[in-house]
């Protein structure tokens, strides 16, 4: 079985190849089209979709949402994650590394963001494979990269269902304006619209960080005391939660 759908972005049409042949998928990935494997868990015999991008077991999770993050991923083209008022949250692209600042206060983490091949490597494994991680935060009305935030999967043997770490962080010139607060209000709505499964939200923020505490706690966060460490993963002393999830 192959079938070609399209999904028209910007007003462009562009193909994706549907199919179950080793053939099929092989020649679209040479022949640089976007291209989705169809996976028969029943099937006999050992199937080869080495040549698709992504993976589906039904044709009905090939919807056009999805096929247009298929698209997206395959043309470096960011997905919009969610809009607030002043904010578009998107995923990273590889040449937003030019507007990235470096900062005094930067980690090794801080560094993926502003480093070429380390975000577009980002981009490739975190989204096209957890499709959560770190956004960019873009103000609509001057279309100004001002920061970063979103939310990392984390592993917690504590809790039975999804949990992940909420993180922030806007570039100097624009913080004091509230966009902390607004990007991660956003990104708490979406997750609250997009995942059924209950989700433990957790934070780690320095105790001396006192600007990012007063975030976290306009955003409903608690602090966990170090006698309840059993609840959270990788415990310290600047832990917190969101209890509505």
């Amino acid at each position: 079985m192959t079938e070609i759908r399209y999904v028209s972005i910007d007003g462009i049409s562009y193909p994706v190849v549907l199919s179950d042949e080793t053939e099929a998928l092989l020649k679209a990935k040479a022949d640089g089209k976007a291209s989705v494997g169809f996976w028969d868990r029943n099937g006999e015999g050992q199937q080869d979709l080495s040549g698709a991008s992504y993976l589906v077991e039904d044709l009905e999770d090939a919807d056009q949402k999805f096929l247009e993050q298929v698209v997206r991923r395959h043309l470096g083209l960011p997905w919009k994650i969610t809009e607030t008022r002043r904010l578009l949250i998107r995923e990273f692209a590889e040449e937003d590394a030019d507007q990235v600042p470096k900062e005094a206060e930067d980690g090794p983490a801080d560094e993926i963001f502003y480093a070429r091949e380390k975000l577009k490597d980002y981009i490739r494994c975190q989204y096209g494979f957890y499709e959560w991680g770190i956004w960019a935060l873009v103000e609509k009305e001057t279309g100004q990269l001002v920061g970063k935030a979103g939310l990392t999967p984390i592993e917690n043997e504590h809790f039975d269902g999804i949990s992940m770490e909420l993180g922030y962080h806007i570039f100097k010139p624009y913080r004091r304006k509230g966009l902390a607060v607004e990007a991660c209000r956003g990104i708490i709505s979406h997750v609250k619209e997009t995942l059924e499964e209950p989700v433990f939200l957790y934070a780690k923020i320095d105790a001396s960080n006192e600007a990012s505490i007063h975030v976290i706690q306009k955003l409903g966060f608690v602090f966990i005391e170090p006698e309840c460490s059993g609840e959270v993963p990788e415990h310290d002393p600047s832990a917190w939660y969101l209890p509505e999830y």
